[in-house]
C-alpha cells in the first residue's frame, strides 16, 4: 500500500469515527445538564436558571417575565422545584417545538 492511500484510509477510518452532528448535539445536551447540576441527578432551580441564562441567553431575553419559572412548573410533576433529566429534556423538546413552529411561520409558501 503506497503513502497516499495509507493516508486515504487514516481519513475515512476518523471520519467513521466522528460523531455526527446529531450525536454531538445529543451529548451536547446530556453534558450540559451535568455541568449545572454539579454531580447530582437533578437541577435546582437557581442551577436551571443558570443554565438557560448562560446556555441560551437569546431565548431567555425574547421571553416575557416568569417564563422561566412556568417552563419549571410545567415539567415539575412532583412540584419539587427541582428538574430531573427527564424534565430537562421536556424542556428542550419544547424549545425545539417552538423553533420547528417558527420555522413553518416563517417560511415562505410557494
Amino acid at each position: 500500500m503506497d503513502q497516499k492511500t495509507a493516508d486515504n484510509a487514516k481519513a475515512e477510518q476518523k471520519s467513521e469515527n466522528k460523531p455526527s452532528p446529531m450525536e454531538e448535539c445529543i451529548q451536547t445536551l446530556f453534558m450540559t445538564f451535568v455541568k449545572y447540576a454539579g454531580g447530582k441527578n437533578h437541577l435546582t432551580y437557581a442551577e436551571y436558571e443558570k443554565l438557560m441564562n448562560t446556555e441560551v441567553p437569546e431565548f431567555v431575553q425574547k421571553q416575557c417575565p416568569g417564563t422561566l419559572k412556568r417552563l419549571l412548573k410545567d415539567v415539575d410533576n412532583k412540584n419539587e422545584d427541582m428538574i430531573y433529566f427527564s424534565e430537562y429534556f421536556a424542556i428542550v423538546a419544547g424549545l425545539l417545538n417552538g423553533c420547528f413552529q417558527m420555522h413553518h411561520i416563517m417560511k415562505p409558501r410557494h
